[in-house]
């Protein structure tokens, strides 16, 4: 980056299922390492949320 390398904290909303939530962890986990290696920061999911920093969202979630 052109000031130096910033950290991202993120987190993710996503439909509940199962299928979509696998590749979603997939990519952001592939996301993160290419951030880091790039020596762009850190790029880590707001865990408070959830342990992954995915929220699914969708009917069976409302209930």
């Amino acid at each position: 980056p052109y000031a130096g390398p910033r950290d991202v904290a993120y987190v993710v909303l996503a439909p509940d299922n199962e299928a979509v939530i696998n590749k979603t962890k997939y990519f952001f986990r592939e996301l993160s390492t290419t951030y880091e290696i790039c020596r762009l920061g850190k790029h880590t999911p707001i865990t408070k949320a959830s342990r992954d920093g995915i929220l699914k969202v969708g009917k069976s979630t409302c209930q």
